[in-house]
């Protein structure tokens, strides 16, 4: 399987361009996985936990997984909305300055600028005074590592392509907030690990860690300031472990209370965010350089079928939205290779219909507009891959 260069870069600013036209036809507003909590047996299953209400979650998904048009009429049912996600309008300020440097046109960096300033009514202040990202509905105490760091991350983007401070100003704020408002559990010998959360929830979510420490030391290579370098070694030494193992997975051994699962879009984010955190290092990471290879590579082989298509995890043939935007985006990050070219176009025309993506595709086929978990992502990793197939083809 061969694709031009040229061809492909074609073809993708030409998704991308429906993308976003589809997108600004439709808003920020949209359907979310995370609505799918407030859906009644889910909802129990997290307040009360035991084996029937485990059971009534498990049919409850299973019958909206096989019948999605149920997911709208169940929506409505439970006068569930529609909602707006801080970290999802984040990961579209990523995806329109990639598009501005793709295109340089100002109207595309222009729209970063506007969602910046929607992203920043959806900051929340901390405990310390800084600001934090939460999930729609959960308020304050829903603050959390991933979100801020999209959010983060988003700004870092527009203080580099426009050199205005302000938006530097706010992902030290979010930065200083993970370094102050969530707990840091020491561990003899072994590091450090941040809860997921500002609620004291006493996890162990290596992503969210990742992701955490690979924005505290992107904002310290901005600013100049080594205040948070203690804590990146820490929570390094704690992931490391994690990293050398065949299955990475979503936790760690002492969290009791989150999932061990390994999917494809968790390992996507811990990887990058572990190699957001040694970049630029004047130490020698070489073991880490090669622990991130070498899990690039176990991405390359467990979660491709037989057809090359991304799955979410290596025992189901699903494939879902978010682990194939993921997928994309690591590997172009991390160890982008033109062999890997015409995989990631294939998957990207299997998710693409009528403007916007498939949400899930296997069994059944749930195509539905998702800003945060699809199209958001989608877009950026589409931006990602048209960049570097530039460099490749210069």
């Amino acid at each position: 399987m061969t694709v031009n260069a040229d061809f492909a870069s074609a073809r993708l600013i030409e998704i991308l361009s429906a993308a976003d036209i589809y997108h600004r036809s439709k808003g920020l507003s949209g359907c979310d996985p995370r609505l799918f909590w407030s859906f009644p047996a889910y909802k129990n299953s997290l307040e009360h936990k035991s084996s029937m209400a485990s059971l009534l979650r498990k049919i409850e998904t299973l019958s909206y997984t096989v019948f999605p048009s149920l997911i709208d009429l169940y929506k409505r049912v439970n006068n569930i909305e529609n909602v707006v996600s801080p970290y999802g309008v984040s990961i579209f300020i990523q995806a329109y300055v990639l598009m501005y440097k793709i295109h340089q046109d100002q109207a595309y960096l222009d729209v970063a600028i506007e969602y910046s300033g929607v992203l920043q009514k959806y900051l929340m202040p901390t405990p310390s005074g800084n600001l934090g990202v939460s999930s729609p509905m959960e308020g304050s105490s829903g603050v959390n590592l991933p979100g801020g760091a999209e959010a983060a991350l988003g700004m870092l983007e527009l203080y580099d392509i426009t050199g205005d401070l302000k938006y530097l100003c706010i992902a030290e704020k979010i930065a200083d907030s993970f370094f102050l408002d969530f707990k840091i559990k020491k561990i003899e010998n072994r590091g450090a690990c941040l809860d997921y959360s500002v609620a004291q929830d006493g996890r162990y979510v290596l992503n969210a860690n990742a992701l955490a420490i690979g924005v505290l030391n992107e904002v310290s290579l901005r600013n100049g300031n080594a205040k948070y370098r203690s804590l990146i070694a820490d929570v390094l030494d704690y992931l490391i472990p994690y990293l050398e193992l065949r299955y990475m997975p979503y936790s760690g051994m002492e969290d009791t209370s989150s999932t061990k699962k390994y999917d494809v879009y968790h390992t996507g984010f811990t990887l990058r965010g572990v190699a957001h955190a040694i970049r630029g290092s004047t130490e020698d990471q070489s073991k880490i350089q090669s622990l991130l290879i070498e899990g690039v590579a176990r991405m390359r082989s467990d979660f491709l079928d037989k057809r090359k298509l991304i799955k979410a995890l290596p025992t189901r043939p699903i494939k879902d939205v978010h682990g194939v935007a993921e997928y994309i985006r690591t590997l172009s990050a991390l160890d982008f290779s033109a062999n890997d070219v015409p995989v990631f176009v294939k998957n990207i025309e299997y998710m693409f219909r009528d403007g916007t993506f498939f949400y899930q595709r296997g069994f059944v086929d749930s195509h539905r507009y998702m800003p945060r978990w699809g199209h958001a992502p989608m877009m950026l990793a589409i931006a990602s891959l048209i960049l570097n197939l530039r460099n490749i083809s210069n």
